[in-house]
């Protein structure tokens, strides 16, 4: 196990892990409707998070805490083969303002240890042009993030490199099929 504790109350193990995420969560559905109609969206996660946070639910340690954000898969699959959009450019900029307002509001509970994932291309479903727009916002954002929080150390996971690889040399990773 993760945390390394198997039974009992989470409270009383040596290391705690909390997850908000929703499978098939997008960030923000002002701008996004739902992927699905029973979805938690990344917004409402750090709602959530933040609610529990004030009602002392959580307490994080906050030197040794880490949050980490590894979304926009559904976000750019949802919008892939759109042509209402006439400027991707703003809809991507909308997308991350909205993203790191959440962030900023883990960073306002105390967190300081940030990690970050981009998306992964799926090349074997054909390639998404939306995900290279996605992750070269998301690398520019966790920059900008870094450089106005002096205090934070944050992380940007590179997914796409690693999951090409992966698939690129599937067999050195012991799969025998990759298409599915």
């Amino acid at each position: 196990m993760i945390t390394n504790c198997y039974a009992g109350l989470p409270s009383k193990c040596p290391r705690t892990l909390w997850n908000f995420a929703f499978a098939g969560a997008d960030i923000d559905p002002a701008i996004l409707p739902l992927h699905h109609n029973y979805t938690v969206d990344m917004t409402e996660q750090a709602d959530q998070w933040v609610q529990a946070w004030k009602s002392d639910l959580i307490r994080a340690p906050t030197k040794s805490s880490l949050a980490a954000f590894f979304i926009g898969i559904n976000d750019t699959g949802d919008v892939n083969g759109w042509t209402n959009i006439t400027d991707w450019s703003a809809f991507w900029k909308a997308e991350m303002n909205s993203y790191f307002r959440v962030v900023d509001q883990v960073y306002d509970t105390g967190l300081r240890h940030f990690l970050f994932l981009n998306v992964p291309d799926r090349p074997t479903s054909g390639s998404n042009p939306q995900i290279a727009t996605f992750n070269s916002l998301l690398a520019q954002h966790v920059a900008a993030f870094k450089a106005s929080n002096k205090d934070v150390s944050a992380i940007l996971f590179d997914t796409n490199k690693l999951f090409a690889d992966i698939l690129d040399n599937a067999a050195a990773y012991g799969f025998t099929n990759t298409t599915g």
